[in-house]
């Protein structure tokens, strides 16, 4: 064995690193559970591969015993190729490989502690035996936030489709929200974070971990122009000036105001929000955004520019510019509405006066009055026009109608959207009566759709529509374990459970309750540990045509209970909750804890106290 001899120098003093030192606010990355192999295959050079049945974030710890000297590989991957050997592709040229030597010495335990792989699969050679079934351990390592929330429905591949969700959010916080946790980037993009944030925030508990990662976003603005960069902390990819899609600045800090009823967030970042909105100001002609790389970021390749950045991810049928110029009118809104938080009147009316002069711009620009579409008429104009309140209120169903004809007529109930707007679309349609259209689309199984990774065996959500094997275009950009197509999570608990906390009373002072359901759903329901304690929501439809809902309100709170009769297609003559008659043939009464607000053919709304009722309408 060859002896490397390091020697010692006298230490050198020198320059510390740039920035303020502060002490650690968030939970610590550590190992937060264990997984057995599912399978075990023996490959005909002598390794064997392990199969642990779900992709995450970890490492393995390998438990063997053997010779000294003998040489130990661990290679890990996203992938199988049929031979059942590891396929790297997804891994863009890292090598993810942990190397272990014998001291042999008895039975030795390895695993790394500076540094984690994104994988499934892990080949091992040079096993001096046959494996056991604890040779190979997968160790599930991330920030150690705490679970907060829970989902289930009566579609099994929603309820799969929320896992995988949640699998992949959790495989990507690492005391920064990353978008992959395999390959040599695993940055904070503030462009994933913008539509993923929301859903994060009813399952996990995120304050401190987003209050500290906006600080890092806070830390690449320039002192000079006000721009920020693409990714946070800025390292290695992505832009300095962020493309204006990217709004977390604005959003991150005013999703925390409503779940946690955190102004102390959205104080640090109000000054930087204003110089942003100055910077993407100077840099508009006519309030419409002069640039963006990036826009509606990865749909389908049918739609996208082959030959563009990100293994061909720019979209071809919807403008970047547009998607811009609408998210410099949302960042206006936000800011608007923070600075009425905050006391300041003035602020809040010129920047609702900026948004206004954006609007007129960007439907002057890109609103075709006379077909009532966005553009080019693609599904992501269309809806991010219709989401971010940019159509003419006379106008919204028509755009809703051709928003509709493409996803169902023209492309057979499939989506043609990026990673932004895949989970606006689905909101929209959620919020505007086309429930069923977008329960369609979560229960899809044909590519393109979340259903197609499930069919393809995704045990988490891929960065593309598209399931790359080989070397290719865009296999640049093909990660197995990316948050951004799951963002459309947020509508399980905010639409199917109908929890949302109302911006009168933040913190879910007041919890609304207003499920949105769809003809083919029978059930669903979601609880969440929110600051004011757990908030809860079930529903379900009987054989004979009732109803019944159970919510749980947490103490201190109230509630706002909604029944979507219409919906349900139910003519109501009788609600009871906690088996006392609230409504009966038109007549009001008021329960314990609870006061019957309206009830008509569209719906039923009560006021509660905090508490738990069940409702029964039958």
């Amino acid at each position: 064995m060859k002896i490397i001899i390091i020697p010692w120098y006298q230490a050198v003093e020198f320059e510390p690193e740039e920035g303020a030192v502060r002490a650690q606010i968030l939970e610590p990355i550590k190992v937060v559970a264990h997984r057995k192999p599912e399978k075990i295959y023996k490959i005909g050079d002598g390794s064997y591969t392990f199969d642990m049945g779900q992709n995450y974030a970890g490492w393995s710890r390998l438990k063997v015993k053997g010779p000294g000297g003998t040489k130990i590989r661990m290679v890990h991957a996203e992938l199988l190729h049929d031979d059942h050997t590891v396929n790297q592709i997804s891994l863009r040229g890292m090598r993810a490989t942990d190397t272990y030597i014998l001291k042999g010495e008895g039975e030795e335990v390895y695993e790394p502690g500076f540094t984690y792989h994104g994988y499934r699969y892990v080949q091992v050679f040079g096993l001096p035996c046959e494996p056991e079934a604890d040779t190979i351990t997968g160790c599930v390592v991330r920030s150690a936030v705490e679970e907060i929330g829970e989902f289930s429905c009566s579609n099994s591949l929603i309820n799969r489709l929320d896992r995988n969700i949640n699998w992949t959010e959790q495989s990507n916080l690492h005391s920064i929200p990353t978008d992959c946790p395999q390959r040599d980037e695993r940055l904070g993009w503030i462009n994933d974070m913008t539509v993923r944030n929301e859903g994060a925030l009813y399952s996990f508990r995120l304050a401190q971990l987003y209050t500290k990662w906006l600080q890092d976003v806070r830390d690449t603005q320039g002192e000079r122009t006000g721009a920020i960069t693409d990714t946070a902390p800025f390292r290695v990819f992505g832009c300095r000036p962020a493309d204006p899609v990217g709004a977390i600045t604005f959003l991150l800090p005013w999703n925390l105001y409503l779940h946690y009823k955190d102004t102390d967030v959205m104080k640090a970042c109000y000054e930087a929000n204003k110089k942003l909105a100055a910077y993407l100001k100077r840099n508009s002609t006519g309030y419409i955004m002069r640039w963006s790389t990036m826009g509606d970021w990865a749909s389908p390749v049918k739609d996208t520019d082959m030959d563009s950045i990100g293994g061909g991810a720019v979209s071809v049928v919807t403008p970047p510019r547009m998607m811009a110029t609408a998210y410099f009118y949302y960042d206006c809104c936000l800011l608007s509405k923070m600075a009425l938080v905050l006391g300041e009147k003035e602020d809040a009316a010129f920047y609702q006066d900026e948004a206004e002069r954006i609007r007129e711009a960007f439907l002057q620009t890109y609103y075709n009055r006379e077909g009532k579409y966005i553009c080019n008429n693609s599904q992501a104009g269309n809806t991010i026009a219709l989401y971010m309140g940019l159509v003419p209120e006379e106008d919204r169903e028509a755009v809703l109608k051709n928003l509709v004809r493409d996803v169902v007529e023209i492309n057979d109930t499939h989506l043609t959207t990026g990673n932004l707007c895949s989970r606006y679309i689905v909101e929209v349609l959620l919020e505007n009566g086309y429930q069923d259209v977008a329960y369609e689309l979560l229960t899809q199984t044909t590519y393109p759709s979340w259903g197609y990774m499930i069919e393809n065996g995704a045990t988490t959500i891929w960065e593309r529509w598209e399931k790359v094997t080989e070397e290719c275009v865009m296999s640049r950009m093909a990660s197995y374990n990316h948050p951004m197509y799951g963002a459309v999570g947020v509508c399980f608990y905010k639409h199917f459970a109908g929890i949302r906390p109302d911006g009168s009373k933040p913190g879910f002072k007041k919890v609304l309750i207003h499920p949105v359901i769809p003809t083919k759903l029978r059930q669903a329901g979601a609880k969440v540990d929110t600051m004011a304690g757990r908030v809860s929501s079930w529903w379900k439809k009987g054989e004979d045509g009732s109803f019944s809902m159970k919510v749980e309100i947490p103490f201190g709170s109230t509630g706002e209970i909604r029944i979507p009769l219409e919906e349900l297609g139910l003519t109501v003559s009788k609600i009871l909750v906690n088996g006392v008659t609230l409504y009966q043939n038109g007549k009001k009464e008021d329960g314990e804890g609870c006061r019957l607000r309206a009830a008509d053919e569209r719906q039923v709304l009560v006021d509660t106290d905090s508490g738990s009722y069940e409702f029964v309408c039958c």
